[in-house]
């Protein structure tokens, strides 16, 4: 049983590391791309009141 479990963790592992890394790069971007737009929108802002 415990070597059946081994094999499973040993498979799951990369499995989940691939998954961590995929999804911390995607809120990676998102927070980017949302930082981006914020800064445009508030570049528009500053210079509509100017």
């Amino acid at each position: 049983v415990t070597k059946l479990l081994a094999e499973v963790m040993m498979l799951s592992t990369p499995f989940s590391v691939k998954l961590v890394r995929e999804s911390t790069s995607l809120v990676l971007s998102l927070l980017i791309l949302s930082l981006l737009l914020l800064m445009k929108s508030g570049l528009e802002h500053t210079a509509s009141f100017s």
